[in-house]
């Protein structure tokens, strides 16, 4: 009965409760007795069962929680339940840990394996491997650091032209086609970060020696090593990734060099400054002819389009005001997709601010919620729910390509403009997400840098993924702290990658897509439906998709996308 209420109220209904933690840990250890004590698989299983009810009423109440303190961070209420769960996530997976411990050791393994697949089994050795009691603090530390970022940036505002304006606010301004009002607008964000760069290297220094100290207690050397367990990239290492970073400078960085010249031949310009990289028409970028609050009704159609026939979900989000999509103060910056599991839906936050990249921040979005709206139709494992956060990526990034041909309704006359403008985007990211990548390796390998050598290393790294940059003498810049404008840095450490993965498999659906798109929508719902019971190579092999660690995708995708964009 309350999780019928559930599935049927508002967001603003829900009623949030706290779940103690000492609640839950009485549950998840009484499940674990019951395992270990397990007559027979029925009762094992019932117990994995009983399990999981405990843990997503937890997760539940946790993202609630989290949600609405991201939507309001100065309530003190919510951050208090913030800093509460920060605190108590790291007991509960540590509890969490223990139970899989156990199962891997029941005399009923094998059955829980036949029932419940044998990626559970693999998840269960990865938890034993990557989680210890001696740990729990460090990890609690990491999630307080985080939030504390979080809270830095979400609070922050500057002014521009006498105008006062939080920094997810700035959009606008950055890309304006008057270079006067770009310049005033990137120094005004760079002066914020520039008084703050001492606060936030001190930050990311607790950042670091947290994240180190808990690698060590868990037997890694380096948090870079304990991060591809914790992300489950089971089927790559750093080999691998090291080599598509070298595919991505051979092929795509030449391509943003000639995106750049373009650009700066279409604005007049002598130099191009890095004030000027967000302006890619002389006229401005397209302009978003659609108010906000009627994004969701439009969206809703065009996922009809897109999908040839009436997807549910996204009326259901609409009805039920499971969204949240402009840009304020003290509203967490950034976007996000989480899923509310008991109340069947996904929430959606972003910062629209009135930039065309906004749309593609909201069909990213829209993906996500897609995704995780089709795991949540079997809840027999929460570690099933949704996939690995690089499967995730695509799952949201497939979206903004199959959007491409119904985007009118969004920017009229200028949607072509748009699309070539978002492709353009992409090549230019995808060296800019493997430079943070590689920037992370140094930093965590070598986990005792200075501020000064972590700079250092930032500058040599632009030199090979973004030769072209020109900061035209500005010292925040000049000097290497660019980093610590990148959040996902601060608070999903090597998640800039799955963003690489991510549009290479979601290019290789829209070249498809471009010749068949009813292949490349079964294609997306596949791999959507299949959720998270499949590892990430797996899951593009059973569905078609080309693997982006193969070194010719990546060159015929930068072809077809150099092809798109008239190179």
């Amino acid at each position: 009965m309350i999780m019928d209420s559930w599935h049927k109220a508002d967001f603003d209904q829900l009623k949030y409760q706290r779940i103690d933690f000492e609640y839950v840990a009485g549950e998840l250890r009484r499940t674990r007795l019951r395992l270990r004590l397990a007559s027979n698989p029925l009762v094992a299983e019932q117990a994995v069962y009983d399990m999981q009810a405990a843990l997503r009423l937890y997760r539940t109440h946790s993202a609630l929680a989290r949600i609405r303190h991201d939507l309001r961070s100065d309530d003190p209420y919510y951050a208090g339940e913030q800093a509460y769960y920060d605190q108590a996530d790291a007991q509960i997976s540590l509890q969490v840990q223990s139970f899989y411990t156990t199962l891997l050791n029941s005399r009923h393994c094998a059955d829980l394996e036949t029932k419940f697949g044998q990626l559970m089994i693999r998840k269960a050795e990865n938890l034993k491997n990557i989680i210890r009691p001696a740990a729990v603090e460090n990890v609690a530390e990491e999630n307080r650091l985080q939030s504390a970022y979080l809270q830095m940036v979400s609070t922050a505002t500057v002014v521009v032209d006498s105008q006062i304006l939080p920094l997810t606010g700035l959009g606008p301004l950055l890309q304006s086609p008057d270079r006067i009002t770009r310049v005033l607008a990137h120094r005004a964000e760079a002066d914020w970060y520039q008084d703050h760069s001492e606060d936030l290297d001190d930050l990311f220094d607790q950042l670091v020696n947290a994240r180190s100290a808990l690698s060590r207690k868990v037997g890694f050397r380096s948090f870079a090593d304990l991060v591809y367990r914790r992300l489950e990239r089971f089927d790559y290492s750093r080999v691998e990734v090291e080599t598509l970073r070298q595919a991505v400078v051979r092929y795509v960085v030449p391509l943003t060099s000639e995106i750049r010249y373009q650009q700066r031949r279409r604005l007049g310009l002598e130099r191009l400054y890095y004030y000027d990289l967000p302006c890619y028409l002389p006229s401005g970028n397209p302009r978003v002819l659609l108010p906000v609050n009627h994004w969701p009704a439009d969206c809703e159609q065009i996922l009809t389009e897109i999908a040839q026939k009436r997807l549910p979900f996204f009326q259901n989000l609409i009805d039920r005001s499971f969204f949240d999509l402009d840009a304020r103060a003290n509203k967490v910056p950034g976007s996000q997709c989480s899923t509310v599991i008991n109340a069947g839906l996904p929430f959606i936050l972003m910062n629209a601010s009135g930039t065309a990249f906004d749309v593609s921040t909201f069909f990213h979005n829209v993906g996500h919620t897609y995704g995780a709206v089709r795991g949540l139709k079997d809840l027999t494992l929460l570690e099933y729910l949704q996939p690995t956060s690089d499967v995730g990526e695509i799952h949201a990034t497939v979206m903004e390509y199959l959007s491409y041909p119904y985007l009118e309704v969004f920017f009229g006359n200028d949607a072509l403009d748009y699309t070539m403008m978002h492709m353009s985007e992409v090549l230019l990211m995808l060296p800019y997400w493997c430079m943070v990548d590689e920037f992370q390796y140094a930093v965590y390998d070598q986990a005792n840098l200075t501020s000064l050598e972590r700079r250092q290393i930032w500058r040599e790294l632009q030199g090979i993924y973004q030769p072209d940059l020109d900061y035209d003498q500005e010292p925040y810049y000049t000097e290497g702290n660019a980093w610590q404008k990148d959040a996902h840095i601060y608070v999903a450490p090597f998640h800039s990658f799955d963003h690489v993965l991510a549009h290479l498999a979601a290019l290789d659906v829209w070249q498809i897509s471009l010749n068949a798109p009813d292949d490349a929508w079964r294609m997306y719902e596949k791999l959507c439906g299949l959720s998270g019971r499949d590892t990430f190579a797996m899951l593009l092999e059973r569905t078609g998709i080309a693997s982006p660690f193969d070194s010719d995708t990546i060159k015929r995708l930068a072809y077809a996308a150099s092809s798109f964009l008239d190179l």
